[in-house]
């Protein structure tokens, strides 16, 4: 990442990137099951859960650009 891109996250800025994975098949369709079901748009689920994660590994971030970041 370049440190344009790094000050403008840290800044602040919400903005939204695509990114690409590959999951196993049953977990896509209990996440279109789920997304369906409850109204809720895949994409929300998928942030939910990458804030989850990074919350998990905050102390992987000490001494990094992100150490001194807001809480998730």
């Amino acid at each position: 990442m370049s440190d344009r891109a790094l000050g403008a996250e840290a800044a602040g800025e919400d903005r939204l990137v695509a990114i690409n994975g590959l999951v196993p098949v049953r977990d896509r369709r209990m996440l279109q099951f789920l997304s369906r079901s409850s109204r809720v748009p895949q994409s929300e689920y998928l942030r939910e859960a990458i804030r989850d994660l990074l919350r998990k590994y905050r102390d992987s971030f000490d001494g990094s650009p992100f150490e001194d970041d807001e809480p998730l």
